[in-house]
């Protein structure tokens, strides 16, 4: 019986699994199909008003779903009733750069995902994850569990207004990594139980569970604003911070206090001059920094403002003092390191990518105390 499925580069076929087949490849374990230009619908359950369901009974085998550049996919599954077709078996699905796609699971199969692991959807259409269930009414809540998810991976979506079109609760009992951005039109955190519906999680509930999380400019203010246990954010170990160009700001260093175990640190897309300096000479301010744990791995990614990193009396002497691996991607202003020699020492991974106003990396003097790099 056929395992694995790979569809590549195929500009005229519409749909892969014609209604007549899905039994005959419900065996299959793993399906990838990537760049066909004219694919509309990956799954065909339906067919000018033939409903499968009638004739076939379908539990699918199914444990990975691939889907990359398909431009007019319309459907993965079309809409089906329940009964008869089962996709329980899933275990990863992701989806790239499938402009035409507006809902990815019809409620009949997005019920059934108690195995589903790793879920991840960028550069898509999509305006919702889960489509609406037709067989409820508008004031009745329908739950979603997916008991199994770990790793949640939602970027670049410019049209996802929910993630369920009408009365929902969700749980992710075991999340661990949660990974959000360029999602403007979606409320991702809130914190009070009245937003339930309204954003896509509950700080108190989601939070303490994770170890990776993306935070926005909006939610970093959020947070700062509202008051949390002290331990909510404790077992938190990388963090991405992301803002929107346009918003000129500050990057919050006082932000990282939360963040007792902190071992990594990623900001993307900002516009920050400087990536930690004091507001004032105060000895406060100077105090705080003691609290900020010790990063092992910092990354800039689109930092287009900053010119240098580090500077004389800068609260990275204490944030970076153990730091292993520095990444610097796309910062077009950049131009030199600036590298401490207190914690240039540690360094083992060096990454330069696209710093085109880059002058000097690094000096022959201070090249001397990379010892492990």
């Amino acid at each position: 019986m056929l395992k694995e499925l790979t569809i590549k580069k195929c500009d005229l076929l519409l749909n892969i699994f014609p209604n007549f087949l899905l039994g005959v490849f419900q065996r299959l374990e793993k399906l990838i199909v990537a760049d066909c230009a004219s694919l509309e619908e990956v799954f065909q359950i339906q067919v000018q008003g033939l409903d499968i369901e009638e004739t076939y009974v379908v539990s699918s085998q199914l444990r990975e779903v691939n889907l990359v550049r398909l431009p007019k996919l319309k459907h993965v599954w079309t809409k089906c009733r329940e009964g008869n077709i089962s996709f329980e078996n899933l275990k990863i699905v992701f989806i790239l750069e499938c402009w035409s796609l507006k809902s990815l699971f019809p409620f009949s199969i997005a019920k059934d995902l108690q195995q589903l692991e790793r879920l991840g959807i960028g550069k898509c259409g999509l305006e919702e994850i889960v489509s609406k269930n037709v067989e409820v009414s508008d004031e009745q809540e329908i739950w979603l569990a997916f008991n199994q998810l770990f790793f949640l991976v939602l970027g670049n979506l410019p049209y996802l207004t929910c993630f369920y079109p009408g009365m929902h609760r969700t749980t992710w009992p075991k999340l661990k990594k949660l990974r959000i951005y360029n999602c403007r039109r979606i409320k991702i955190f809130g914190h009070e139980e009245s937003q339930i519906g309204q954003s896509l999680f509950l700080i108190e509930k989601v939070i303490p569970q994770l170890e990776e999380v993306s935070f926005s400019h909006d939610d970093i203010a959020m947070i700062s604003d509202a008051q949390f246990e002290a331990d909510l954010f404790y077992n938190i170990k990388f963090l991405r911070i992301s803002c929107d160009f346009n918003v000129p700001t500050i990057f919050p260093i006082s932000f990282l206090r939360r963040f007792y175990n902190l071992e990594g640190l990623e900001v993307v897309s900002c516009n920050f001059k400087e990536l930690a300096s004091f507001k004032s000479d105060a000895c406060e301010d100077k105090d705080m920094i003691i609290t900020i744990p010790k990063i092992k791995k910092l990354k800039l990614n689109a930092v287009n403002n900053i010119r240098h990193i580090w500077k004389q009396g800068s609260p990275l002497d204490h944030i970076c003092a153990s730091l292993e691996c520095l990444e610097l991607w796309q910062c077009g202003n950049l131009n030199n390191l600036g590298l401490e020699l207190s914690f240039s020492e540690n360094l083992t991974t060096l990454d330069v990518l696209k710093c085109n106003k880059m002058l000097e990396l690094i000096t022959s003097s201070k090249a001397r105390s990379l010892v492990c790099l």
